[in-house]
């Protein structure tokens, strides 16, 4: 009868590696090179370099892009959506220097708790990150237990200081616009005069604000064929316009923000009017035909 008993000295016996057709493995589970970094670094990195991403690996993507939009700074409360691996928030963490805190979000117990161990040994502990298990469109429950974007303070010189800009400059603009009311003109940012109200009264309070550009009221000149025109109004050779670009659209000079769409639909109505007229073809030759709307019942006529 052979031996089953276990020697604790006796060396695990060898496994070996997963066997598949051709010369390069295809499938997840054949690319044990780039499953395990730690033994075959060389690889994992010639898959980097070459734009890839190795198995079992996440890379987070447009992480630049992201921060240099939301320009984060430390003291700052933030939330990530999609917390997943943990790239982006980790990048967040790094700008907030040590001050602020980070909620993670993900209905993933396995992931999160792997991404909350990775960042911990990272230095970002709880009291900088927080990872909850829930699913973004719950956002407001993470909203009722404590993020607050919006300060107070009973006075200006501390309510700076919550926010983390510098006291004098904050409030001479505070005093600045409080004397901007009193004449009752903006100067500076043209704000109506009818809707300017001194600050004056505790508490105070400041919230951050972002604006991003949809649309631009201003732009190139421009006819109904899409062609650019010069300062006789008249067309330029083998120059057409689209989208945001484009001026001679809202005639109030101001976006109508009550009307969804108008941004989306005239790039997309105007790039194809240039695009027919720059292959040498022209819209008057295009047929109109019905479009039935999505809602409202209503039939109109198009020649796009």
């Amino acid at each position: 009868m052979a031996d089953t008993s276990y020697n604790e000295n006796q060396e695990p016996a060898h496994k070996r590696r997963v066997r598949y057709k051709g010369t390069h493995p295809r499938s997840y589970k054949e690319k044990y090179k780039e499953l395990q970094p730690e033994k075959y670094a060389d690889t994992v990195a010639k898959v980097i370099k070459k734009g890839g991403t190795p198995a079992g690996m996440h890379i987070s993507i447009m992480v630049k892009e992201i921060l240099d939009f939301l320009q984060i700074r430390p003291g700052q409360v933030g939330l990530d959506a999609t917390l997943g691996y943990g790239g982006h928030t980790l990048a967040m963490l790094k700008c907030l220097e040590g001050q602020g805190h980070i909620y993670g979000l993900d209905v993933d117990p396995i992931e999160s708790a792997k991404t909350r161990e990775r960042l911990e040994k990272l230095g970002y502990g709880p009291e900088i990150l927080t990872v909850k298990l829930i699913n973004f469109a719950n956002i407001d429950q993470v909203a009722e237990e404590g993020i607050d974007t919006i300060q107070s303070a009973d006075t200006l010189e501390e309510l700076a200081e919550k926010i983390n800009v510098p006291v004098d400059a904050f409030v001479a603009t505070v005093e600045r616009y409080n004397e901007l009311v009193d004449k009752g003109s903006d100067d500076d940012f043209g704000k109506r005069a009818e809707i300017m109200v001194k600050i004056t009264e505790p508490p105070f309070y400041a919230g951050q604000l972002k604006a991003t550009l949809l649309s631009a009221s201003g732009g190139l000149h421009s006819d109904e064929y899409a062609r650019v025109l010069d300062a006789d109004a008249k067309p330029i050779e083998h120059l057409w316009v689209a989208g945001t670009c484009a001026g001679d659209f809202h005639g109030s000079g101001d976006y109508p923000t009550i009307c969804p769409g108008i941004n989306h639909g005239r790039c997309l109505t105007f790039g194809r009017i240039a695009g027919i007229e720059a292959a040498g073809g022209t819209v008057d030759e295009i047929e109109s035909y019905d479009i039935k709307m999505a809602s409202g019942g209503g039939i109109g006529r198009s020649t796009l």
